[in-house]
């Protein structure tokens, strides 16, 4: 069996290996002053760096001003991330304390922030261990009989010669990287038996630099699809126009290998999740340098034609142009050598256009006018990478307790069924993404089912309670409806710019809060806090919240307005014309920058203990266990007399994400329904309220009564109103006791409309 260590994604990006401190030094600042150097680094381009992070490079000290990584200091500009701040002198590095002789040859020692999968071998304490399933952080020998670790005593040997079979295609040509074996189509041309070299030789070695590169057969270019930088985005072939996204920068590696990074960002040519299977997929990555990014460029028999062995799968599958395609898209994977031309590439330099040059003995395919791009998400260039980069870093507020994010991951890699859920408004629910699955929550998903689920993701599920218009006072009612009953395993939260209409003042939050984090199947529970144009949202009132149950928490607002205000971006290009919603591209930032909060989360490891909640809260825990009651609920200590409520409302209208009506089992007094009243009789201790918002000229009021006594009046009319819930308190006790609820239509309004939604009770 093969020792593989594969990473995630962008956690990848993270700090693979340990980077060792300088010894102590002496830095020479522009005063003369000299400091010692051992508390800071050497810089590393596998590492991910924040605003402050200093590190020692080429004799200098310098500080990153925002989130980078893969950009060596010294080249970044005067007004570049990393900024020089003085030298250093005599400061040599150290060695970095390794694990002891690996016991097996071939065999790496364990690292705590290496990610694991399913059948990865390392050695620790003088044995060799094998994962049975993702580990991050998770010590070999701590983990009993039936953890995650368990020790090997096999042998690696020598992967066997595969046999050569023609290149296949995966049944639909991906836009991302699953890693699931393609169904197997025969290319139409037969196979050239060719024994492939475990370890290939490189020769004709290419110089460092920038490169289109050609597939021989279809004399068509290795390309990004959609001319867009982004994780996961598929590598296909087509026809040269010269774009970034057809063009590759070559660095030649010490250990014989190359790496490929797009012009369109610090994006590698990456083999999609490290795996040396057939049909493989082919995509590009943020560059971390590992395997899975590594290639061996070999000359074949024709001078200047290459292929392009993968280092995933140590130099036995090479670069392949599915089922042998001409076409512009066909898809690119790896696969076992076959001697065929779809397999074998030519390497142009930047300067001449690759639409008009020559490959050795290959006569040029003649121009073809490029497809229409892709214009549903405006294209990342013009949000520039290190812009793009430090919005993301920006929006981190905190990891928070990683216990739970880190087991909903490991057991979506173990392949055991994993629910995400969302609960928050309408940017939530995807209003004027141009449809549903361009919303952040939908696009996040995506991200984590491909990422970390098994079989292409079968095994991770979506629920999106998002609904317009609402403050988290609905939100409290509606979770044990909406979401709980999924038992969820990760569940977001989006209130920020909602909740200026919740009339406890985040007491309905934080109750939400608990109740997400107390529900049975024990979800993680992420804070996110979207933002209205120019720069409002609640986030104040609620990271508090975050603080007081140490929650991983995303900022919109951080992430967008400082670069809005540095002119790197306009607010054009992030919200809609409404200036509430944001467009395709901006639920795009929003999906990023959750993953960055998870990957962070990754890298710091997992929490040795679960969060819990005590009695402790940061604004208020009256709503805490709230239950939502409708026309179906039954409960022991409820009772319900409808009265002249009788009727069914379908006007508050369907979630975008399933097409299922909102409130489907409310209560409706209609215009010819008459002046019985509605009376409900319940155990509890606080009461929240939900009725129907309309601007007919029908909607009409109604007085309500607590236990006998007059309460209040409520009128369901509002000249702004669209048929949306609102929501109002009609207790918050310290104890349960049983009440008496009755609503009745106001003197003269017998003969109009007015639509119970539901009601809140914590008992």
């Amino acid at each position: 069996m093969k020792n593989r260590k594969f990473a995630y994604a962008l956690i990848s990006a993270l700090v693979l290996t340990s980077v060792p401190p300088v010894n102590a030094g002496n830095l020479s600042f522009g005063n003369g002053q000299i400091v010692h150097a051992e508390s800071y680094p050497q810089w590393s381009a596998k590492k991910v760096y924040n605003t402050g992070d200093k590190v020692v490079f080429n004799g200098s000290i310098w500080e990153a001003q925002w989130y980078t990584t893969n950009e060596e200091p010294g080249s970044t500009g005067q007004w570049g991330v990393w900024q020089q701040r003085g030298s250093a002198q005599d400061i040599t590095p150290s060695t970095a304390p390794m694990e002891s002789a690996t016991p097996s040859t071939g065999i790496n020692p364990w690292d705590n922030q290496i990610v694991y999968h399913e059948g990865d071998i390392v050695s620790y304490g003088g044995k060799n261990w094998i994962a049975g399933w993702y580990s991050i952080n998770e010590t070999p020998g701590t983990t009993g009989q039936w953890g995650v670790w368990q020790e090997y005593k096999g042998t690696l040997a020598p992967s066997a010669a595969p046999s050569i079979v023609p290149s296949v295609a995966p049944s639909a040509a991906p836009s991302i990287a699953p890693s699931i074996a393609p169904s197997v189509a025969p290319s139409s041309a037969a196979p050239i038996t060719v024994s492939p070299s475990p370890s290939p030789i490189v020769s004709g070695k290419l110089a460092d630099g920038w490169y289109y590169i050609k597939n021989v057969n279809a004399q068509k270019y290795l390309q990004v699809k959609n001319n867009t930088g982004a994780n996961v985005q598929n590598v296909e072939i087509g026809t040269g126009t010269g774009v970034a996204g057809q063009k590759w920068n070559l660095v030649n590696n010490s250990d014989g290998t190359i790496t490929l990074t797009s012009a369109l960002g610090n994006y590698m040519l990456d083999i999609a999740n490290g795996a040396d299977t057939n049909g493989a997929n082919v995509q590009i990555y943020s560059a971390w340098g590992g395997d899975a990014q590594r290639f061996y460029v070999t000359e074949t028999a024709t001078k200047g034609v290459y292929t392009i062995g993968t280092k995933a799968s140590s130099g036995t599958k090479y670069l392949d142009v599915a089922n042998r395609s001409t076409a512009d898209g066909a898809n690119v994977q790896q696969y076992t050598l076959n001697g065929g031309t779809n397999q074998q590439w030519v390497f142009e330099s930047v300067g001449s256009a690759p639409a008009v040059s020559q490959s050795p003995s290959i006569a040029p395919s003649q121009p073809a006018a490029s497809s229409a791009p892709d214009t549903s998400i405006p294209k990342p260039s013009s949000w520039p990478a290190t812009t793009y980069n430090k919005m993301i870093a920006n929006s981190f507020i905190q990891t928070g307790n990683t216990y739970r994010m880190i087991n909903a991951i490991q057991k979506a890699m173990r392949g055991e069924d994993v629910t995400i859920a969302y609960i928050g408004g309408s940017i939530t629910e995807g209003a004027l993404s141009t449809t549903h699955t361009k919303s952040y929550a939908y696009t996040f998903y995506n991200m984590f089912k491909e990422r970390f689920g098994k079989n292409g993701g079968s095994n991770v599920h979506y629920v999106n309670a998002g609904m317009s218009g609402t403050p988290s006072s609905l939100g409290v009612i509606r979770y044990s409806r909406d979401v709980a009953p999924s038992n969820p395993d990760i569940v977001f939260v989006e209130f920020a710019v909602n909740d200026a209409d919740d009339v406890t003042n985040g007491d309905a939050y934080e109750s939400l809060v608990r109740n997400v984090i107390n529900t049975p199947s024990k979800p993680a529970c992420m804070l996110i806090f979207s933002v209205f144009k120019p720069d409002w949202n609640l986030q104040d009132r609620m990271i508090p919240v975050g603080k007081q149950y140490n929650l991983p928490m995303v900022s919109i607002k951080n992430a967008v307005v400082p670069a809005i205000k540095a002119g790197q971006i306009t607010a054009n290009q992030f919200w809609a014309s409404d200036g509430w919603h944001p467009m395709d591209y901006g639920h795009k930032l929003m999906a990023d920058s959750i993953m960055y909060c998870v990957d962070q989360m990754l890298a710091k490891g997992k929490d040795a203990n679960d969060i819990s909640v005590t009695n402790n809260a940061a604004i208020g825990k009256t709503f805490d266990g709230m239950t939502m009651v409708d026309s179906q609920t039954r409960m022991d200590g409820l009772s319900i007399n409808a009265g002249g409520f009788n009727g069914t409302d379908t006007t508050p209208g369907n979630f975008q994400y399933n097409n299922q009506p909102k409130f489907k089992y409310d209560w409706k007094h209609g215009t010819n329904s008459g002046n019985t009243s509605f009376t409900m009789k319940v155990t509890c201790k606080s009461m929240l309220f939900a009725y129907k918002l309309s601007n007919s000229s029908n909607a009409g009021k109604v007085d309500i009564y607590i236990d006998g006594k007059y309460s209040q009046t409520v009128d369901s009319y509002k000249s702004g109103g669209w048929n949306n819930p609102w929501v109002i308190k009609l207790m918050g006790n310290s104890t349960s006791a049983q009440h008496t609820i009755e609503i009745k239509m106001a003197n003269g309004n017998a003969n109009k409309e007015f639509t119970i939604l539901g009601f809140g009770v914590s008992r």
